[in-house]
């Protein structure tokens, strides 16, 4: 009989062997209503990199859904303008985090990243202690998981 010790370890191997990746479809509607509505900047890199590092995911996939059913605004070009505003708020986010956030458009992409973010040096004085803190406490995290 297998221990539950034993089955976290080994599920702990799974996650260091293997990219672990989170496919979300509402994120990118998340940051856009973020960064319109409030003004927000960084919001993946603030939000979810230290959600996706404390549960071991290496990287997320995100889509951009437009939905011509729901052209209520009077115009049936409306959902694809928004879509367009979407990819645009995710470039920014792309733009504003290049050390949180990278364009993977391969697996070999995705581990080339993941094993940047894990060999990453601390943050620089100016983040202050907090930064630091934060640091440590994702490489432990990424040691223990990955």
């Amino acid at each position: 009989m297998v221990s539950s010790h034993e089955e976290m370890d080994r599920a702990i191997e799974l996650h260091k062997k293997f990219v672990v990746i989170d496919a979300h479809s509402d994120i990118p509607l998340e940051i856009a209503i973020r960064r319109r509505k409030f003004g927000e900047e960084r919001v993946f890199e603030r939000i979810h990199v230290p959600k996706f590092v404390s549960g071991g995911v290496n990287a997320c996939g995100a889509t951009v859904f437009c939905d011509s059913a729901n052209a209520a605004f009077g115009s049936e070009y409306q959902p694809f303008l928004m879509a367009i505003q979407i990819i645009n708020y995710m470039k920014h986010e792309f733009e504003e985090s290049p050390d949180a956030i990278v364009h993977a458009k391969s697996a070999a992409d995705i581990r080339r990243s993941k094993k940047k973010w894990e060999d990453r040096p601390p943050p620089a004085s100016g983040g202050g202690d907090a930064a630091r803190v934060r640091h440590r406490q994702s490489q432990d995290l990424l040691r223990s998981r990955c």
